[in-house]
């Protein structure tokens, strides 16, 4: 379907070969907030993952909360709502 749509935006891909294929997946969680913060039952492992389409906007906050916190300080977002371990939801992600 991808290729159907390039060639009809671009009729001239048609004279290209096809080489490979790669998918970034971005997952996400069904609550729709990605995991930060402390793994439970490790002292010294830290998360960042879950971030879905909102990675890339998400990535200097998210990088500036994980660095408070691994350097011991007290993080200027409560990460409480983002824990590893909070109760599943069960429905679609949030969009």
């Amino acid at each position: 379907e991808l290729i159907d749509f390039a060639l009809r935006l671009a009729p001239g891909l048609r004279a290209a070969s096809f080489e490979t294929a790669w998918a970034g997946l971005r997952p996400a969680n069904a609550d729709g907030l990605p995991y930060l913060g402390d793994v439970p039952g490790f002292s010294n492992l830290f998360a960042a993952a879950g971030h879905f389409r909102a990675g890339f906007e998400q990535a200097p906050g998210t990088a500036r909360v994980l660095t408070q916190r691994l350097l011991g300080e007290e993080p200027e977002v409560d990460l409480a709502a983002f824990r590893l371990d909070r109760p599943a939801v069960v429905s679609s992600p949030v969009l």
